[in-house]
C-alpha cells in the first residue's frame, strides 16, 4: 500500500532535516517543495521577467531532485536552459521573496500540479506548508512540525552563522514576518488541519523528532498489514 507522508510547518522547525532523516530510514522519496518555490524566487530575481513571461517558464520547466554525496539538488530545466540549484536558493535575498512568490496564484497552481503527479504513485515524505491541507491531503500520514519561534530563529541563526552576514535579531524579525505573511495570505495559508498529528520540537533533539514520526508512521504500516492479513 502506498504510504505518503506530509509534513507541514513553520519556517525554521525542522521540516527539511527531519524529512530527509525519515524519508532515508523509510526509503522513501524525499521531496522538497519549499526548495521548488524557492527555484521560482531565485529565477524571478535574476532572470527580470515580466510576470507572465515568468509563469510560463515556471511552467514549462520540469523539476527534480538529485543527491550528490550528502547534499540535495534541484534541477530546474526547459528548452531554454538548465540550472542546479542548491545553497543558492538559501540566501537571505530568496528568502525576502519567496513568500510573495509563493502567493501567486498561477506558479502555486503550476507547482500544486507537479507536485502531486510526483506523490501520485511513491512512497514519499513531502514536505512544505500546504501539503496535508492543499497538496495530498489524503496523504496516509500528515504531520504539523512545529517549534516556538525563538527556537527556530537560533537555529537559522546557527545555519547562516559563518556563511551569510546577519544577526540573531534579524532572524528572529525575518521569521516572524514570514510566519504572519504564511498563516495570512489569502491562498493556501500555513494552518493545522483537525487531521494532522501536531509534533512540537522545541525541546526535542532531532533524532528524538524522527522517532516519534517514525513511529507513527510504523504504525500506519503495522495497520494496513493487520486490514491486510
Amino acid at each position: 500500500m502506498l504510504i505518503r507522508v506530509a509534513i507541514d510547518g513553520p519556517s525554521g522547525s525542522g521540516k527539511s532535516t527531519v524529512s530527509k532523516m525519515v524519508a532515508r530510514n523509510f526509503g522513501f522519496v524525499y521531496i522538497d517543495t519549499g526548495a521548488m518555490y524557492r527555484a521560482c524566487a531565485y529565477i524571478y530575481l535574476n532572470y527580470k521577467l515580466d510576470n507572465d513571461s515568468f509563469i510560463e517558464k515556471i511552467n514549462r520547466s520540469s523539476f527534480n531532485f538529485m543527491k550528490k554525496g550528502e547534499k540535495q539538488l534541484l534541477v530546474v530545466k526547459d528548452n531554454d536552459d538548465e540550472l542546479t540549484l542548491s545553497d543558492n536558493i538559501r540566501t537571505p535575498e530568496v528568502t525576502s521573496v519567496v513568500s510573495k512568490i509563493s502567493a501567486m496564484s498561477g506558479i502555486r497552481s503550476i507547482l500544486k500540479i507537479k507536485q502531486q503527479k510526483i506523490a501520485k504513485s511513491i512512497n514519499c515524505v513531502m514536505e512544505g506548508r500546504d501539503i496535508g491541507s492543499i497538496i495530498i491531503p489524503d496523504a496516509e500520514v500528515k504531520i504539523f512540525l512545529v517549534a516556538t519561534v525563538e527556537v527556530r530563529a537560533h537555529r537559522r541563526y546557527k545555519e547562516w552563522k559563518g556563511k551569510i552576514d546577519t544577526s540573531y535579531k534579524k532572524v528572529l524579525e525575518d521569521i516572524e514576518k514570514r510566519d504572519n505573511y504564511d498563516m495570512n495570505r489569502k491562498i493556501a495559508p500555513l494552518k493545522k488541519t483537525e487531521s494532522m498529528l501536531l509534533v512540537d520540537s522545541t525541546d526535542s533533539t532531532i533524532e528524538e523528532v524522527v522517532l516519534t514520526i517514525s513511529e507513527i508512521i510504523n504504525a500506519k504500516l503495522k495497520n494496513n498489514e493487520n486490514i491486510c492479513s
